[in-house]
């Protein structure tokens, strides 16, 4: 008797558990539009990444299918924030861009940045994924990579992070003109 392939596994899989998946989903989202798009996200998923045995694994449907979720959650709330002013902002003056010789001026170069947030104190985790991404244009998976963390939390850190630094450059530019 010979063991079924890996594509009998997957049609078998989807069809005993795509129903449940779909209903999961929609449980999720509350949008049978959305479900039905994030239930072919959850199977192009598992074609791609789930071994055989995963496959015919239940509860492993169920945690892919929340993180399928979880991801489209992420994307729909990041949204670009709008400010709306009568008249435009004074330019923020960024410092001069310094190329480092060894990694000792990298790592002073790296420091005199973040003094600009004086008195904010990041975690070193965003600041370093701030510093990869935005200093030396690695990408989110390439950044995901080097600091361990996974995709969606770097780019979550990485914006979170962003949205306090330019807050932080408002209040102090802010401050200035008071004291000006």
């Amino acid at each position: 008797m010979n063991s079924p392939n890996r594509p009998e596994i997957f049609d078998s899989a989807v069809k005993e558990h795509s129903g449940a998946m779909l209903h999961y989903l929609y449980s999720l989202s509350n949008d049978w539009q959305i479900a039905e798009d994030l239930s072919q996200d959850l199977w192009k998923a598992v074609h791609r990444g789930f071994t055989e045995h995963a496959m015919q694994q239940k509860s492993l449907l169920y945690h892919k299918a929340k993180q399928v979720f979880i991801d489209y959650y992420r994307k729909i709330k990041r949204r670009v924030e709008l400010d709306y002013t009568d008249e435009l902002p004074e330019p923020i003056l960024m410092p001069k861009r310094v190329e480092p010789e060894n990694k000792q001026e990298d790592k002073l170069l790296y420091d005199r940045f973040w003094e600009i947030f004086y008195p904010d104190d990041y975690d070193e985790t965003s600041k370093l994924i701030f510093w990869l991404h935005e200093r030396y244009g690695y990408t989110m998976q390439e950044v995901s990579k080097i600091t361990g963390v996974s995709k969606s939390t770097a780019h979550d850190k990485l914006t979170r992070l962003k949205s306090a630094c330019k807050r932080r450059i408002e209040r102090n530019h802010e401050q200035e003109v008071n004291h000006a």
